[in-house]
């Protein structure tokens, strides 16, 4: 099969967003698209690119070689359902750079998937809008933004829970601020509440901003087998499989605790402004409660780094 032309213009589009706030939906849906392939989770800019002075000149063949290997032992690279021996003889044949890497991942699942349009979806990809802006100057990226106190209660089933209200509220702030602060062309916010709530609304306003038309199939998502995760290791994603429920917009305001609640609020409240959402808790409340969090956070931030100079750096995978 032949690259489709808007294949070759290396346009993805990357889904990004803090975990938990519905980008594995997003993905479900936008793959339901008949022309589309939305692969799943590489990670590959916090495995690889992050690295790449610890793998070194990508014009030395060993180098490359370890490179190569290393992408190609990780899960990630299992879900994508490629060749991997298809994909290492094309890398070789072709332009040594990370870009070209992680097109090279995008174009053969887009193969695979018999698609015209394929993009991505990695969460914390968040952290490096500039870097792949700079890597694909023609990419789009959707940013998926979920009131953070339905993601805090979300992360309590999930095992990368802080097992705080408050720390968790931290990393969804600090989610959201990178995107904020990125400030790449071609991004839009879509937000999750609107997702399940006006689900064939909110994807025709996105298929306009990706020049698709839309489908209505695409709200049948869930009647199509989906191959986009994992279930025995990721089993905190299996509502992707399940028709939309709106009601999960507003399930927290039932499930999270006063106390949870007004941690959250105390933490974020400056970034939920920013996207619309309102404190329930009182303001003389947030007030009181401003002052502390404000110290646990900077107590929080002093560790940290503390950790990571005494930390070693940790070892690049991939056979030497």
């Amino acid at each position: 099969m032949s690259v489709p032309d808007n294949l070759a213009s290396k346009a993805p589009v990357f889904i990004v967003g803090c975990p938990r706030s519905g980008t594995t939906l997003l993905q479900r849906l936008l793959a339901a698209h008949s022309g589309v392939a939305i692969a799943p989770e590489t990670h590959f800019m916090r495995q690889f690119w992050l690295h790449r002075q610890g793998f070194g000149n990508l014009d030395d063949d060993a180098n490359f070689r370890r490179l190569l290997a290393a992408v190609t032992a990780t899960p990630e690279f299992a879900d994508l359902h490629i060749d991997a021996e298809t994909w290492t003889q094309t890398a070789w044949q072709g332009e040594r750079s990370y870009g070209a890497l992680l097109w090279l991942l995008l174009e053969q699942y887009a193969r695979a998937n018999d698609a015209s349009f394929v993009g991505e979806k990695t969460p914390n990809h968040v952290f490096f809008l500039a870097d792949l802006h700079g890597l694909f100057p023609e990419a789009r990226f959707v940013h998926l933004v979920r009131d953070p106190r339905a993601v805090v209660n979300s992360w309590r089933h999930c095992p990368w829970t802080s097992g705080s209200a408050w720390r968790d509220a931290v990393r969804w702030r600090r989610h959201v601020r990178a995107a904020m602060s990125a400030k790449v062309p071609g991004m839009i916010t879509v937000f999750y509440e609107k997702l399940v709530q006006q689900p064939g609304l909110c994807l025709q306003n996105l298929c306009r901003f990706l020049d698709l038309t839309f489908e209505p199939d695409m709200l049948l998502y869930h009647q199509r087998a989906s191959t986009a995760f994992d279930m025995q290791r990721e089993p905190w994603k299996a509502r992707a499989l399940s028709p939309i429920a709106s009601e999960l917009a507003t399930s927290w305001q039932n499930e999270l605790s006063p106390a949870a609640i007004a941690a959250v609020e105390a933490v974020a409240w400056r970034e939920m402004k920013f996207f619309g959402y309102h404190p329930v808790t009182s303001k003389w409340r947030l007030l009181s409660l401003f002052p502390y969090f404000r110290l646990r956070m900077a107590a929080d931030r002093v560790r940290r780094a503390v950790m990571a100079r005494t930390q070693p750096t940790p070892a690049i995978a991939g056979p030497a």
